[in-house]
């Protein structure tokens, strides 16, 4: 009976160790997520912002391009509306070094280009935003 006794302990030490050692393995494939690593806010989804607006806003369909303006490096900013509706653009260009931004309303499939001329503008960006008429 002591030879079973004995057999009996080391059953269960060979047992509580199996346990012991399956749970630590188990413990190295659990991933622990915090807040901390994981924080995520509208800044990092906007690719840019323009005067407070962010891209995320942007429903897409406009175009910007430049047109010559005569001569001497002026040039005017042309815009189409490809959506079926009416929408309000905010733009953003550097001219002459400096970011300048402005707004235009454009109306269904509408083309426009701006009354004011600037001086090789570059770097357009802009964010199209639906108006509800």
């Amino acid at each position: 009976m002591y030879k079973v006794r004995l057999n009996l302990r080391k059953v269960v030490a060979i047992a509580i160790y199996l346990a012991g050692f399956g749970l630590s393995a188990f413990a190295q494939n659990v991933v622990i997520q915090t807040n901390e690593s994981s924080k995520s806010t509208t800044e990092d989804k906007c690719a840019y912002r323009i005067s407070g607006i962010c891209t995320t806003e942007d429903i897409g369909g406009v175009e910007i391009s430049r047109g010559d303006g005569g001569g001497g490096g002026n040039y005017y900013l042309s815009f189409e509306n490809y959506n079926n509706f009416t929408v309000s653009v905010i733009f953003e260009y550097v001219s002459a070094g400096d970011k300048k931004t402005g707004t235009i309303v454009l109306k269904a499939n509408e083309k426009k280009k701006t009354n004011d001329f600037y001086y090789y503008p570059t770097d357009f960006k802009l964010i199209a935003r639906k108006l509800n008429n």
